[in-house]
């Protein structure tokens, strides 16, 4: 081997390497400053703004307002950037509720509620969506995921979609002759199991809600059902029944939650998160429930079926409750 050719390569690779570890040690780092291309440094875009670098140049999107380069407000009107929110813009935006209509800056919409708050109120035709205030609903489909238009199941039914598939006991959903999901048909399902511990099934405004374990009736004087439901989103909600003289009633009872009944006590409370409380002691509220099963005492079945409308006497507007049923043992 002829050290004398290979010699110099390696002095070379040394060299390299030592160079090259020396400009990877942490005191040869560059810190931060306003010429290395990213936001750092406190800056309030790339390179400029904050307390150490030069002002950032008039933008449309540095959260400033600049009058000098035409803004009308922060980041919006003027020649330069994008017409600020206003309430006749045809847009639901700044806090409106409805379109140009609602919150702190401008009218009240037309009727109380909003666009925005996934109830079907009392000037929509759909759930946020249509009348003079929200946007037009969607025109049905056969693949939106939702049971509308002329449809008898989700997205199937009626004279436009697929024929809906036949109720089996194995679908996940309650349906067909089913007081529970996928058993009690009486037919070809099992048996439902939730006797023991409690069930409650209903739709409020096409949300759907349903509680096990924790449903339960209690018989104190009155009758009076305390369920903890778990709803869209996480949210925590609770309906309550109460039955006074429920030792009158007897299987096969129908009794109506309205404002009448009120006065003898009859009254169903919801209590749905951030829209506050639904009675049934105000005008517009009626609730029809069927007791298909009562007793009155411990370890009996309450069981039945409702359905209705309640009014929210703050907020004034309306919950649709549809194909509720509920299976509960008297504690």
């Amino acid at each position: 081997m002829n050290l004398r050719k290979i010699l110099p390569g390696f002095i070379a690779l040394l060299t390299l390497t030592v160079v090259i570890s020396s400009c990877l040690n942490d005191d040869n780092l560059i810190p931060a400053n306003c010429f290395d291309g990213i936001l750092n440094n406190g800056e309030f875009d790339v390179d400029c703004g904050g307390a150490n670098c030069d002002p950032c140049p008039p933008s449309c999107t540095n959260g400033l307002w600049d009058p000098d380069f035409g803004e009308i407000d922060i980041d919006c009107g003027g020649p330069n950037c994008d017409a600020c929110p206003t309430c006749n813009d045809g847009i639901i935006n700044q806090d409106e509720l409805g379109i140009d209509c609602g919150g702190e800056n401008c009218d009240p919409c037309s009727t109380t509620g909003s666009c925005i708050n996934g109830v079907l109120d009392p000037s929509e035709t759909g759930v946020d969506c249509g009348g003079p205030d929200c946007y037009p609903c969607p025109v049905p489909s056969c693949d939106d995921g939702e049971m509308n238009g002329l449809e008898t199941g989700i997205d199937c039914g009626g004279p436009d979609c697929p024929a809906c598939p036949e109720p089996t006991c194995e679908d996940g959903i309650m349906n067909g002759l089913e007081t529970g999901i996928d058993c009690g048909d009486g037919l070809f399902c099992p048996p439902c199991q939730m006797a023991s511990q409690g069930q409650i099934i209903f739709r409020a405004n096409n949300s759907n809600f349903e509680a096990y374990g924790g449903a339960t009736a209690t018989l104190e004087g009155d009758l009076v059902f305390n369920i903890t439901l778990s709803g869209s989103g996480g949210a925590d909600e609770q309906i309550t029944f109460l039955i006074p003289n429920a030792q009158t009633l007897a299987d096969g009872n129908t009794v109506n939650f309205n404002q009448t009944t009120a006065g003898a006590g009859y009254v169903i409370g919801l209590e749905y998160g951030i829209y506050g409380n639904f009675l049934t002691d105000t005008p517009n509220s009626d609730v029809m429930v069927n007791f298909t099963s009562i007793g009155v005492t411990p370890g009996t079945i309450i069981s039945g079926t409702f359905e209705g409308q309640m009014y929210n006497f703050t907020e004034s507007f309306n919950f649709n409750l549809t194909e509720g049923s509920f299976n509960l043992v008297l504690q």
